[in-house]
């Protein structure tokens, strides 16, 4: 498969799951093929349920109008066509990265980054990241108060090669700020920054980034340019939606085409860092067949699984039984998880498959379920929890995914070893 490198599409974008919350879209039709998951149990031969659906049930609270497109529709058309695949949200470097060239050891369950194996960038980046972890001291005028970080994305805004770090900072959408550091001298160096509340992000072809903002019924979007240390906006779209609350927002990719959704990551997240530039390979070389074998095997006897948050709603807890994971405190912070089916699809673009797996809560049989990504890396089986993405999904060839559902989002799922996030894409 190709990945469209660097210099064919000049985005990188990085989430959490709030970013998926942006767009509530018509129900999507963009999967390219249906899909099915094995039926998990199932007696007297290979059994399969559709997952593909109809149905408009919700997953979650999609329709947020604190976020940047509120409760109005955004189209998500994402389809994979053939081998020369557009990543929708982002760049991807073309090379898979050889065992060890950004780690300590290879081996650790957990990833060590080696900032010394890094480029200047990168380095600097990840260096600014962890000083703003947690609290990070913030002065104005006379004084000074403490606020955290709320996450960020890596663009090349200003084009010329070298992405520049997003980060956005507060507490609620009230207050939140966005600083942007370019890399100067060695160092991630502050340059701009701005107010960012009810707002999101996307790239654009040209120069500059676009900033949206929706609140209430009020919808705009400014395309934003970096000049030196300076940011001008040029409005591009302005309306009141009060009178009309069932129309729908403007679809991105009408305002301007070639827009790409960027996404916001947790700041203990460093793998975009890496993912700008290479595709960390979780392959063990697995054939699908072996893959297959492995992930049965698992769902139907238990095994020992490292059980990390995929989409940041759960907790990292490190090794327990696959029997255990499923209970409530592990997978979910909240529910016990049955399995009800399991599909296999590489997810990374590595060449091997991941297992997918579809769960319920116990309580709520008549939902859509949840996700559950089993993934074989370097001896040691990892369970992702992406506890708001619905199990009723399509996938596309380079490995994203559409929730067939009302306000159904498309997406895309970076992992490593203990790192991971979810992205969402139009």
């Amino acid at each position: 498969m190709k990945i469209v490198s660097r210099s064919t599409l000049k985005v990188f974008s990085v989430g959490l799951i709030f970013a998926m919350l942006l767009s509530a879209c018509d129900a999507p039709h963009f999967g390219k093929k249906k899909n099915e998951f094995t039926v998990a149990g199932a007696e007297g031969g290979t059994e399969a349920i559709d997952v593909s659906g109809d149905n408009n049930n919700t997953v979650g609270n999609n329709a947020d109008d604190n976020n940047a497109a509120g409760n109005n529709a955004e189209g998500n058309n994402t389809e994979a066509d053939g081998n020369d695949v557009k990543v929708a949200d982002g760049t991807l470097g073309e090379e898979v990265a050889p065992a060890g060239l950004f780690e300590t050891d290879v081996n650790s369950v957990s990833v060590s980054y080696d900032t010394g194996k890094m480029e200047g960038w990168q380095k600097a980046f990840y260096d600014q990241l962890v000083s703003v972890q947690g609290e990070s001291l913030q002065n104005m005028g006379d004084s000074s108060f403490s606020v955290p970080s709320d996450g960020y994305f890596v663009y090349d805004a200003d084009d010329d090669g070298t992405p520049e770090l997003f980060i956005k900072f507060g507490t609620c959408e009230a207050d939140y700020f966005l600083k942007i550091y370019k890399f100067e001298g060695g160092k991630a160096v502050e340059i701009a920054s701005t107010g960012c509340g009810h707002t999101s992000f996307y790239s654009m072809p040209e120069k500059g980034y676009i900033s949206v903002w929706a609140h209430m019924g009020y919808y705009g979007a400014s395309k934003v340019r970096l000049n030196g240390n300076e940011l001008s906006g040029e409005t591009i779209y302005d309306a009141d939606f009060n009178q009309d609350p069932d129309a729908d927002y403007p679809k991105m990719k009408d305002l301007v085409p070639g827009a790409e959704h960027l996404s916001l990551v947790e700041t203990n997240i460093f793998l975009p860092l890496i993912i700008y530039k290479y595709i960390p390979s979780t392959s063990e070389g697995l054939s699908d067949d072996e893959v297959k074998t492995r992930s049965e095997s698992l769902i139907n006897n238990g095994g020992n699984v490292f059980c990390v948050t995929g989409d940041n709603f759960g907790e990292t807890k490190g090794n327990v039984d696959f029997n255990t994971y499923l209970t409530k405190g592990y997978a979910s912070p909240y529910y016990n998880y049955r399995v009800v089916g399991y599909d296999y699809h590489d997810l990374n673009s590595d060449g091997q498959k991941e297992c997918v797996i579809k769960v319920k809560n116990t309580e709520q049989e008549d939902s859509d379920g949840s996700v559950i990504v089993i993934s074989f890396q370097n001896k040691v089986t990892y369970a992702y929890s992406l506890n708001f993405v619905s199990g009723n999904l399509s996938f596309n060839d380079d490995g994203s995914f559409i929730e067939n559902t009302e306000y159904g989002s498309g997406h895309r799922f970076y992992f490593y070893k203990d790192q991971a996030y979810l992205t969402f894409i139009e």
